[in-house]
This record gives structure tokens, C-alpha cells and sequence, in this order.
């Protein structure tokens, strides 16, 4: 089994009371957010998407530069607590 705990909420301590072994812990992720009243996941957000979804869009932009256009901020995340437990 693989189970993943939050950095930002969690130690993993329930997975090691359950048996779970650390592996090793993820890098960060980012999201998205305009009004930061809530994030949304990069994958709504993948290059190939953005035509349709921005108001501007240059192909010659990166899907950065192409979201801060369109006013939207990048936040990152605290990366997750990766476990492992076999049977």
C-alpha cells in the first residue's frame, strides 16, 4: 500500500501507528489562485489548455507567464509525506 499525509496538516503519525514505513517525502507542489478565496490544481491549468480557457493567450509564453497574464497567482504547497506498508 501506498499513502500519502499532507505536510501541510499532518507528521504522518497516524500511518506509522498503522505499521506504515516512511519512504520518502514529495517535492512541492504548486496551484493556482485569482482572489486567493480558493486553489485551483495545475492540472486545470496544462499549456495545451489555456487557449480555451484565457482571455489572453500567446503560444510563445510559458503556462506562467501565460496564468500571471491573465491575473491568476502561483502558490505552492509543502510537498506530502510519502508511506509504505506491504503485507
Amino acid at each position: 500500500l501506498i499513502a500519502y499525509a499532507d505536510k501541510r496538516w499532518s507528521n504522518g503519525n497516524m500511518y506509522i501507528k498503522l505499521g506504515f514505513k516512511h519512504h520518502h517525502d514529495s517535492a512541492p507542489n504548486y496551484w493556482y489562485t485569482k482572489h486567493y478565496d480558493k486553489r485551483l490544481h495545475r492540472f486545470n491549468f496544462q499549456k495545451r489548455l489555456l487557449q480555451k480557457k484565457m482571455e489572453i493567450y500567446d503560444p510563445l509564453l510559458s503556462e506562467k507567464e501565460i496564468m500571471s497574464i491573465n491575473g491568476w497567482d502561483r502558490i505552492w504547497d509543502c510537498g506530502n509525506m510519502v508511506f509504505t506498508k506491504e503485507y
